[in-house]
């Protein structure tokens, strides 16, 4: 008696899966999986919905490793169909499933579970690369392998157990955990193969630093050095009580804003300064907060503070600033900004340290009478 109740226990959880290609494109592979479970005496609707489930990824990720054996034809010595089942049940996605219940011919109710399963085919080959030149990933895949047929094989018996005796509720829930452990080593194989991810991006990040400064480093900085049109107005003197000379000039200065809003805008969400004009403005807080640009927004910005752009006037040995980047705006709403061309009219500048008129101060006389001229260039300084 009890062989006849176990030979129809076995052909209740036996695979009566079907398995066809429902679309093969370049990047996925969706499958139809059609799976049959028999009910047996103490099992529920739920349970039996669970285990179709359960038993149509097993038969989409079997699936793959034959396919991905005759059609992608990445398989070497060192990859084996197992692994390659384990890689791709971390990279599935159920994206529709219909069940069916009717009663067949032996008079038992069974369920008819349809799914559509969709394999992403780039992530088992870049799986496969990486397994290929990494055997700590390998020995976990074999670990999850091995763990993998120790559950199902679990689950084979606490089934035949529920079916084949009286019903118990601590069986019931032992196999709705040995189907919660399947479920989750699909999401650690996942993990296998995304591990090092943060690491990579975080290495791209860096990369994408590094090439951002050395934008803006050639693009901002190096524009205002090299391109600005810079222009001295009519130097006027003022005679100090110790008998040296204070010199005033204005000094004009212009540049293409296009282009420095266009350096900027690529890494920053960027502000306007209705008091100031002809400047670029940077809120701080904005480019520092989880909605900035780019996840190195903050620390490039960081780095522009470290760096000013000065226009630096000289009269022989004596020389003044004016800081054509910097802070402006007030507490919890600074800003860091720009100033790409003189405001002739307001004679306003964008940084809270800025005058223009320019004043160079304690000029000897003697300096004076070697004079000839006042120069004034931009520079960028560090710190």
């Amino acid at each position: 008696m009890k062989l006849i109740l176990y030979i129809i226990f076995l052909c209740s959880f036996s695979t009566h899966a079907s398995v066809t290609v429902d679309k093969d494109t370049k990047n996925d592979i969706i499958l139809n999986v059609s799976e049959v479970y028999v009910l047996g005496d103490n099992d529920t609707l739920t349970d039996a919905k669970a285990i179709n489930i359960e038993q149509a990824k097993k038969s989409a990720s079997d699936y793959a490793g034959t396919y991905v054996e005759s059609e992608l034809k990445l398989l070497d010595g060192k990859i084996t169909k197992q692994q390659v089942r384990v890689l791709s049940a971390g990279f599935m996605e159920v994206v529709t499933r219909s069940d069916k219940r009717e009663v067949n011919q032996s008079g038992s109710i069974q369920l008819t579970t349809e799914a559509k399963i969709k394999l992403s085919k780039q992530s088992i080959k870049d799986g496969i690369e990486k397994l290929k030149s990494d055997p700590e990933r390998q020995e976990k895949v074999k670990s999850l392998s091995e763990d993998n047929k120790r559950l199902r094989n679990k689950l084979i018996e606490l089934t035949r157990n529920i079916n084949t005796g009286v019903s118990r509720q601590d069986l019931m829930a032992d196999r709705e955990a040995i189907l919660k452990e399947l479920n989750h080593n699909r999401s650690s194989a996942k993990q296998v193969f995304e591990e090092g991810t943060l690491f990579q991006l975080a290495q791209l990040d860096d990369r994408d630093y590094s090439l951002a400064k050395d934008d803006i480093n050639k693009n901002l900085f190096g524009y205002f050095q090299n391109e600005a049109k810079v222009l001295i107005g009519k130097p006027k003197f003022t005679k100090n009580t110790d008998g040296t000379y204070d010199i005033t000039v204005y000094v004009n200065w212009k540049l293409d804003g296009n282009q420095v809003k266009e350096v900027l805008n690529k890494y920053f969400d960027l502000s306007i300064q209705y008091d100031v004009v002809y400047s670029v403005s940077i809120n701080q807080s904005l480019n520092r907060s989880p909605k900035k640009k780019h996840q190195y927004s903050g620390k490039l910005l960081d780095y522009m503070k470290n760096k000013s752009v000065l226009l630096v006037v000289s009269a022989g040995n004596k020389k003044s600033t004016l800081p054509l980047s910097g802070l402006n705006g007030f507490f919890g709403r600074e800003y860091y900004v720009f100033q790409y061309e003189s405001d002739d009219k307001n004679y306003r500048t964008a940084t809270k340290s800025g005058v223009n008129p320019i004043i160079i101060r304690g000029v000897s006389p003697s300096s004076l009478k070697k004079m000839t001229k006042i120069e004034a260039k931009i520079v960028i300084s560090n710190g």
